[in-house]
Parts: structure tokens; sequence; C-alpha cells
């Protein structure tokens, strides 16, 4: 019989054989444990300042070094490849996008970041069919700010995950709303221009929580803004979720708003790494302020969204947040 960890039983069953427990029913004896189902489950503050997740030690890292491109070149057709080399460190990937009017290539997105980088990495651009494009690496000073209870990233101190960008996924996470919109912040998953795409739910400048998925390489994304509570209430905590099949986009939001669209989301054979906070780019660099981030490699139906939330709620309220 195979046990589930961190639960209780209102009973004993000496002789298990062809009795079948429904798990969603199953409530937690502990309210501050973690999702058993889930990839990775983290809860962000001061007790957690390696970024550690409760499940198997998974670790949020922040890219190491930023890359910028210092020539853009001409010719190319598709985007060259990246290699990075040197700077002390390994597992780094990145890249390259293309403008393909004019052939140049316009920025580079880190996709993973790697461990161990003490100094930057030499950056070598090749094929593509052009040529004269160059960029460079420098060490990123940008640093995550941890409170009680949550993690605070901007710029580029954004977190990213273990675990890759995909067409069956469901990604949740805890976000303070910002008493007064600013920059675009992301509040999860991975999104980066052509030919890499993504998804994500991030709060826009104009006060709008908004979920896009690339559908294609080159698109800007099927977009959907949703009404979140009141920006004007100060410290309010709000529960979201995104998930992703290969034909379906669902959103939840608050514990009870709930949108499901048919979506076709495009999966790069180069997929960046999921995350809180811009991880992979300088674009929608706002802060956000993080209590909980949860990865699963599936959907989640509505019931089973609706249950996570009542687990949150519980086991953030133990740390002092409130959600809405």
């Amino acid at each position: 019989m195979t046990s589930v960890p961190f639960f209780q039983l209102p009973f004993t069953v000496p002789n298990a054989t062809g009795i079948t427990l429904d798990q969603t029913k199953i409530g937690p004896l502990f309210p501050s444990t973690a999702e058993v189902q889930a990839q990775a489950h983290w809860l962000f503050g001061g007790d957690n300042p390696q970024y550690r997740d409760l499940l198997n030690d998974a670790v949020l890292a922040k890219p190491p070094f930023t890359l910028a491109v210092t020539a853009g070149g001409s010719g190319y057709t598709s985007a060259p490849s990246v290699t990075l080399t040197g700077g002390g460190g390994s597992g780094a990937a990145a890249v390259a996008v293309i403008n393909t009017t004019t052939g140049a290539v316009t920025n580079i997105h880190i996709l993973a970041p790697g461990s161990g980088y003490t100094s930057p990495p030499t950056v070598t651009l090749t094929g593509g069919g052009g040529s004269g494009a160059t960029a460079t690496a420098s060490m990123n000073a940008a640093a995550p700010t941890l409170g009680a209870g949550f993690v605070t990233v901007s710029g580029q101190s954004g977190l990213m995950s273990p675990f890759y960008d995909g067409n069956n996924q469901t990604l949740i996470s805890v976000i303070k709303l910002p008493v007064t919109p600013s920059a675009t912040q992301i509040a999860m998953g991975y999104w980066s221009p052509a030919p890499v795409g993504g998804g994500i739910g991030y709060y826009n400048s104009s006060g709008a929580w908004t979920f896009g998925t690339r559908t294609t390489p080159n698109d800007t994304g099927a977009l959907q803004t949703v009404v979140a509570p009141p920006t004007t209430v100060a410290d309010t905590w709000l529960w979201l979720a995104m998930t992703h099949s290969p034909t379906q986009r669902t959103v939840m939001w608050g514990g009870g708003a709930y949108d499901s669209r048919t979506v076709t989301k495009f999966v790069s054979p180069t997929p960046g790494k999921v995350g809180i906070g811009n991880n992979g780019g300088t674009s929608f660099a706002g802060a956000i302020t993080c209590a909980e981030f949860i990865v699963f490699d599936h959907p989640l139906s509505q019931a089973e969204l609706t249950g996570v939330y009542g687990r949150s709620k519980a086991r953030l309220g133990t740390r002092g947040i409130a959600l809405f």
C-alpha cells in the first residue's frame, strides 16, 4: 500500500486490498506542509534564505549574469546558437532573438541559470545564416530581498526553478498586490520573444492581471486579462494559478474566479525554466513580492485548484499572511 506522507486518516485499515481512497478529500494534518503531488513547493522568507523547496530540496536561483548584445550583425535568417564558456561555472543556457525584417540579433534570453559562476562567461554566437553579431556577459548584481514570509524580486533578480516551461503544467503563486502599479511585474512562468515563447501571469502598469501564452514562435501571445481585487488596499495578498494542457489554458485567482479557454501553446525545442519575477531578459522587470510558489507537472482541475487554495490559505495564515 502506498503511504500518503503528512496526512492523517480517520481510521486504520488492517488489509487495504481493494480499498481506494479519494486523495482530494484527505486534509493535511499540519497546514504548513507541502503539496505532496507537486514537483516542487516553495515558501519564502528569512527562514528559507537559500530558496529550497519543501519536497525535494530543489533550489530557485537567479541568473548569475546578464547578457547584452553589443553588435546585432546582419543577414540572420534564424537565431544563431549561443555558447557560454568559462566563468568557473556550468549549466547555463541562453537563446538569441533576431529581427526577421532586418536580419540582426536584437536580444539574448537566459534559459537556465546554471551554477558556480564566479566571473562572466564568454558569449559566442554561431550559425543562423548571418554574421557580425556579438554579445557580452556581466555578473548580475541584482539580489532578491527577503521579508517576513515573502521574497521581493525586481530588475533581473527573478528566480528560476529547475523545471522547464511545458504544455502539461500548473503554476501557482501568492503575490502581494502593489498599492500603486508601476512597471510590469511577472508573477510566474517564463516568457521571451521568438523563438522561445512560453506562458506567464503578469501584473501590468495599468493595474490588471494578464495571462499570456505564445501560440506560435513569432506571435505576441494569446492574452487573457482578468479582474483582480482593488489595488488600493495595502498588503493585499492574491492567490494565482495558471494551468496549461496541449489545447487549454485555465486560470484561477482569488480562490474562486475561474476562466478556461482554448489555447494551443507553442513549446520551444529550447524552452526556458519557469520561475517568479523577470528571469530571462530585460523586459517586464518590475518588482514582485511573493509568499509561495508551486509547480505541478500536470494541469490541475478546478476542484483540485480550489483544494490547493484552501490549503495555501491555511499554510500562509500560520505565517502571518492573509489571502484575499
